[in-house]
């Protein structure tokens, strides 16, 4: 039986490990946001995607997960001056 399990077995979501994560997120979300270091566009859901996408393509190598993370927050399109194709 969980540890946060009421009587019945039942576990409240937040009290889950998805719930635990997601509030974690949330809360790193709202106070990145909050002083202007995340786009306000960004959820909880898809920062935790994201790494989790990270995490999975690396397969347990910190320098491509670090590759990827950089490329990931700094994009990996180069400035183009608007009204140009960017090509050539």
């Amino acid at each position: 039986m969980a540890l946060l399990a009421d009587p019945e077995g039942r576990v409240a979501d937040e009290d889950t490990c998805q719930g635990m994560i997601h509030d974690t997120a949330a809360l790193l979300v709202s106070q990145a946001a909050e002083v202007g270091a995340l786009r306000q566009d960004v959820s909880p859901r898809e920062l935790i995607m994201l790494t989790n996408a990270i995490s999975v393509a690396s397969e347990g190598e910190p320098d491509d997960a670090a590759r990827l993370l950089t490329l990931a927050l700094g994009g990996i399109l180069r400035e183009v001056p608007i009204g140009t194709s960017g090509v050539g």
